[in-house]
């Protein structure tokens, strides 16, 4: 949920919030659509 906050919030993309994460964006991918 945090992730998905964080991409509201700022208005990122899923590569930036996989960057930010520092994770993968298929796992970004994952966690937001679960």
């Amino acid at each position: 949920m945090e992730i998905a906050r964080y991409i509201i919030d700022n208005n990122t993309t899923v590569r930036q919030a996989a960057k930010h994460f520092g994770i993968s964006k298929s796992t970004v991918h994952t966690v937001v659509t679960k």
